[in-house]
């Protein structure tokens, strides 16, 4: 949601004419078209290859997360954590007894 509004750009409008069977004759002269504003680039600091070592390297079978951040720039290297999960699970709530 934190980006939403940056990416999604804005659609364009075109006003046109049509006839009686909704075929477009021409463009609507007294409304000039607003054209499309695409959304804008994020670009991430995630390094996939630290990402997919951390993966290779973490003890299978145990539980943890591993992040690796640039000190000087704050910037996330890498995230890592096991069990994996999915977080669309949590969207609609967690019953009690699943949390525990």
């Amino acid at each position: 949601r934190e980006y939403e509004a940056r990416l999604s750009g804005r659609q364009g409008v075109r006003y046109v004419e049509v006839d009686a069977l909704g075929r477009i004759v021409g463009d609507f002269a007294p409304q000039p078209a607003v054209p499309p504003v695409p959304g804008a680039d994020v670009y991430l600091n995630i390094d996939l290859e630290l990402q997919e070592w951390i993966a290779s390297v973490f003890p299978a079978g145990h539980r943890g997360a591993v992040a690796v951040v640039e000190p000087g720039t704050g910037h996330v290297l890498a995230l890592y954590s096991a069990p994996a999960y999915d977080p669309n699970e949590f969207v609609g709530g967690v019953e009690p007894a699943r949390w525990r």
